[in-house]
């Protein structure tokens, strides 16, 4: 997405989802997308990085990512992301996620 299809200015956006520490552990919270795949570069107990990259009919993309545990309530993940688009776009993405604790379980978030 361009910021000119944004009007310029960056977008909020409230999203609700649980990740669990074994999500983490592994690559669990990015293994929902067949057509990606992941590489963790670095892991620290309160930090991991690694890249992206995925490949289907509506094009491709390339990307790296870094999440950082700010505290132990606490989350922040930055990703960017380049590729193009089947129709003939292009993508340039840069993403900032913060995240807190909300529960000891995640019963009643949607995955």
């Amino acid at each position: 997405m361009s910021l000119a299809m944004n009007g310029g200015a960056p977008k909020v956006s409230p999203y609700k989802t649980c990740l669990t520490k074994e999500d983490l552990e592994g690559a669990g919270a990015f293994q929902k997308d067949e057509s990606c795949t992941h590489k963790i570069s670095a892991r620290t107990p309160t930090r991991m990085a690694g890249s992206s990259s995925c490949k289907n009919d509506q094009g491709q993309t390339r990307g790296d990512f870094e999440i950082v545990a700010a505290s132990p309530e606490t989350i922040v993940m930055k990703t960017t992301s380049k590729g193009s688009i089947a129709k003939g776009g292009a993508v340039d993405m840069r993403m900032e996620v913060k995240g807190r604790w909300a529960s000891a379980s995640c019963k009643g978030y949607d995955d």
